[in-house]
């Protein structure tokens, strides 16, 4: 069912080499270099702040780094199910043709 004023997705979420992932991959490993690269983090600690402020920012980091690494996991499922569901109906249409 089609509603109207959104946009259809046309095309499959995995290229037809299998090289391309969703972009909910790419955002996952965004989100995991962004916590490893936290400037919040690494400013705190080259200025010499206090214990609490570092450690603030290192469960914000970590946060980050483990909602990059869940979104990736998402992704890689999702990848990993649309290449399966893909090669079975490529196996089935090979089948019916015999």
């Amino acid at each position: 069912m089609d509603l109207p004023g959104r946009a259809r997705i046309a095309e499959h979420p995995v290229g037809g080499n299998g090289q391309t992932g969703p972009a909910i991959l790419k955002i996952g490993c965004f989100m995991v270099l962004l916590g490893l690269v936290n400037p919040l983090f690494w400013a705190s600690i080259i200025r010499g702040m206090n214990a609490e402020i570092i450690l603030m920012n290192t469960v914000f980091s970590g946060l980050i780094i483990l909602f990059g690494v869940t979104l990736v996991l998402i992704g890689r499922s999702r990848t990993t199910r649309d290449i399966k569901d893909a090669s079975a109906q490529e196996s089935h249409l090979h089948d019916r043709r015999q």
